[in-house]
């Protein structure tokens, strides 16, 4: 987790918590004590179970390489949370009669419909993204005492000074800022299209430029170092996790973070449509040198609903806390004083398609394995990548 993931607003989507008006019981959060860098350390609070009417002990999992790191997050988290829970937030609020949204409703009203709509309509993985910059919007109305514009009242100046906020005081790049923008754009037109409002404030305002940002891929040497670095000190599972990424191409994040023993099959790996990053369903083939590290892990023997990856290190009911492999990759990179390059653990997806690339040269088989809708995708990537088909065959031409 980082300084800027530890909002308000993220931990309201992040942990399931729910505004309400009304008090409720609640215990402050404190950070557990931290002896053990190995182990994951935690901030601990209570907070109200409304449909089940008690106190219900929620942990913030601290993750980061040394005790002073932990410390200073866990206090910016311990901040956020004694906000949230003084203003009386819950869990599992009691179901709510959802309320007809007119002209006269506030922009904040229209949003938690809005929202709802989505839900049933969207792909997880947009219903996740258009939620956040939602919320983004929503925090910044309230925090500037906004909370009761109607939707007819927000006008392109409160939409420019809203996208400024965003860049100068909360620190968004270029490319967020303009998702925010978009995302916001597309909410005022739903309601414009149901007359609810007449305009878009958003709609003439312009992307800021942006620059393509790059995860290198990892040179021979390096990618050499870490794996014999996550050998010497069994991080097993972080290994692992960089398999799956560099021999499948499998994306870190929610294709990965979600993925189960169940899925795992003896010569391919199932990827589910609502995970995927295209929303389609897919098998992925599993390269002999990797499906022999598979059975070293024992990984198929685990019960099959299990969640092969989490924080205790072998598959789990739990799923991987969000940034828990994150902080571990940046951890491993710190140690190998790595951490100045630009290697992500996506890097790790580049470096397996340039060394598949050049054992093969096929790339119809590329297309396939990186799960690319068509064969232009891949050429792109490939540039992208500073790959180009090995032409030396022309050489072989005799002469006339």
């Amino acid at each position: 987790m980082t300084n800027d993931s530890a909002t308000l607003l993220f931990l309201l989507s992040e942990y399931g918590l729910n505004s309400m008006t009304s008090k409720f019981p609640f215990k402050l959060p404190r950070i557990t004590e931290i002896t053990n860098l190995t182990k994951i350390s935690y901030v601990e609070y209570y907070v109200w179970d409304e449909k089940n009417e008690k106190l219900k002990r929620k942990r913030v999992n601290l993750c980061q390489p040394t005790k002073a790191e932990r410390i200073k997050e866990g206090k910016i988290i311990c901040a956020q949370l004694k906000t949230l829970l003084e203003s009386g937030v819950v869990i599992n609020p009691k179901e709510k009669i959802a309320k007809k949204i007119t002209a006269e409703s506030t922009i904040i009203e229209a949003t938690e419909m809005y929202i709802e709509y989505i839900k049933k309509t969207l792909s997880l993985k947009t219903i996740e993204s258009y939620s956040t910059d939602i919320k983004r919007f929503v925090h910044y109305l309230v925090s500037n005492s906004l909370q009761n514009k109607r939707m007819s009242e927000f006008d392109s100046a409160m939409a420019i000074e809203f996208l400024e906020y965003l860049v100068i005081q909360k620190g968004l790049s270029n490319r967020s800022r303009n998702n925010v923008r978009g995302t916001a754009g597309t909410f005022f037109n739903y309601y414009v299209k149901k007359k609810i409002t007449s305009d878009n404030p958003f709609e003439d305002i312009s992307n800021l430029r942006t620059v393509s940002k790059r995860h290198a891929a990892l040179t021979t040497v390096h990618a050499q170092k870490m794996k014999l670095y996550c050998e010497e000190h069994k991080e097993k599972q972080l290994l692992l996790y960089i398999y799956f990424i560099y021999y499948c191409f499998i994306r870190s994040g929610r294709e990965l973070k979600e993925l189960r023993v169940q899925d795992i099959y003896e010569d391919t790996i199932f990827i589910s449509g609502d995970r995927a990053k295209n929303d389609k369903g897919e098998y992925v083939k599993i390269p002999s040198v990797f499906n022999k590290i598979l059975d070293e892990y024992r990984i198929r023997e685990f019960p099959k609903d299990l969640y092969v990856f989490s924080e205790e290190g072998v598959p789990s009911d739990k799923m991987l806390s969000r940034d828990f492999i994150y902080e571990k990759h940046k951890g491993l990179l710190k140690a190998l004083n790595l951490d100045g390059r630009d290697y992500t653990v996506y890097s790790w997806k580049h470096t397996g398609v340039i060394t598949l690339w050049k054992v093969t040269q096929d790339i119809e088989f590329l297309r396939s394995h990186c799960r690319h809708s068509d064969v232009a995708m891949t050429t792109k990537y490939l540039r992208d990548l500073g790959l180009f088909s090995d032409y030396s065959q022309i050489n072989m031409f005799p002469a006339l």
